[in-house]
C-alpha cells in the first residue's frame, strides 16, 4: 500500500497543529496556574484551604482545543478596513465570552461527578457574585491579548515572517 501524494503534507499539517495545541495548552497553563497559586495564597491567608493543582491543566488543555475550533470556524470577521486593533479587541472579546460560557457549563459538570443536581453547579457559579465574574473574564481577557495578538499579527504579515522575526531565519 503506497501514501498517497498528498500525504506528507497532511501530515505536516497534523504536526504542525498538534504543535500549536501544545504551545497554546503550555501558555494557558502557566497563566492558569498563576492565577491559582495567587488564589491559594489569598485563601490561605484566611485558613482556606485551595489546591486544585490538576484544574490548571485541564482547564488549558479544553481552552486551548476551545480557541482551536474557534479559530477553524473563524467565528470573528476581520472586515475591509478594520484596524488591527479592532480585530483584536472583537477577537479577544468573542473568545472570552465563549470561555466564560464553557466555565459556567465546567461548573455544571463539576457538580454533577460530585453528586450534585446540573442546577445546583449553575446556580453555584450564579453565586459566586458579579465582581468575580467580571474580574476573571478580565484576567482572562489580559491572558488572551498577547496570545491572539501574536496571532492576529501573524496573519497579517508574509508567511513565515512573524517566525523568522522571532527565531531567524527557518
Amino acid at each position: 500500500m503506497t501514501a498517497g501524494v498528498g500525504q506528507p503534507k497532511r501530515i505536516e499539517k497534523l504536526k504542525h497543529g498538534f504543535l500549536q495545541l501544545a504551545i497554546v495548552t503550555f501558555y494557558l497553563y502557566v497563566c492558569f496556574g498563576a492565577i491559582i497559586v495567587y488564589k491559594a495564597a489569598v485563601l490561605k491567608s484566611y485558613n482556606i484551604e485551595f489546591a486544585p493543582w490538576g484544574l490548571g491543566i485541564v482547564k488549558a488543555l479544553v481552552v486551548a482545543k476551545f480557541i482551536e475550533v474557534g479559530e477553524l470556524m473563524h467565528l470573528e470577521k476581520r472586515l475591509p478596513g478594520m484596524t488591527l486593533a479592532w480585530y483584536l479587541a472583537c477577537k479577544v472579546a468573542v473568545f472570552a465570552a465563549l470561555i466564560v460560557a464553557l466555565s459556567f457549563l465546567e461548573e455544571g459538570v463539576a457538580a454533577v461527578l460530585h453528586g450534585r443536581t446540573l442546577l445546583e453547579g449553575f446556580s453555584e457559579f450564579a453565586q459566586m457574585g458579579w465582581l468575580l465574574i467580571l474580574s476573571e473574564s478580565l484576567l482572562l481577557c489580559l491572558i488572551l491579548i498577547p496570545l491572539l495578538g501574536l496571532g492576529a499579527i501573524n496573519d497579517a504579515l508574509p508567511e513565515g515572517q512573524l517566525h523568522r522575526m522571532f527565531f531567524g531565519h527557518r
